[in-house]
């Protein structure tokens, strides 16, 4: 059996150009007002694409921006300078989580951390003194951890012993050299 060639479709382009055709014939004051009418689609169609190719363009431009503000902030939060007024901060915030609980049965802090931390404090404090830029000086970096700690975390447990960890890994960061596991055994 001999397959039987469609016809067109009541909506396809041939039609519809017939159907246009014998219209414009027979109403011929038609034609203009649909040209434009076909002229100012096509400039609705561009502009919706130049206003579509902005939103991207302003869209690249906002995620770069971001891009670079990270960056930015990563870099500082890198400088020898902020991670010793951090480093500070977190010891100031144990300190004070240890003397909160000082003499009860249930300690935020142990006596076996407290001593973690100021270790650790220290040798930070003694590895990133040498880098920090002229003028710029331990006493005035923690003078500003100090008045910054109006702002800092609440004295309960998981904040203690979360500024603890951070202290700690920030110390074998810094010197892990001090931090590895010792041989103990011939």
């Amino acid at each position: 059996m001999q397959a039987l060639p469609l016809a067109p479709s009541a909506g396809s382009p041939e039609i519809l150009s017939a159907v246009t055709g014998e219209v414009f014939a027979c109403f011929p004051y038609l034609a203009r007002p649909f040209q434009l009418a076909g002229d100012n689609i096509d400039q609705a169609k561009q502009a919706l694409q130049a206003a579509e190719e902005r939103q991207v363009r302003r869209a690249d431009q906002q995620a770069q921006e971001q891009r670079e503000q990270s960056e930015e902030a990563a870099r500082q939060a890198r400088e020898p300078q902020n991670i010793l007024r951090l480093a500070y901060a977190r010891y100031i915030h144990i300190k004070e989580c240890f003397e909160a609980r000082e003499d009860y049965l249930s300690v935020y802090i142990s006596d076996e951390e407290m001593k973690r931390a100021k270790e650790a404090v220290t040798t930070i404090e003694s590895k990133l003194k040498a880098a920090l830029p002229p003028g710029i000086t331990t006493d005035q970096l923690w003078a500003q951890a100090a008045d910054a700690r109006e702002a800092q975390m609440p004295v309960v447990a998981s904040f203690c012993q979360g500024n603890l960890r951070f202290l700690e890994q920030t110390y074998r960061q810094i010197a892990p050299e001090e931090t590895r596991p010792k041989k103990d055994f011939p």
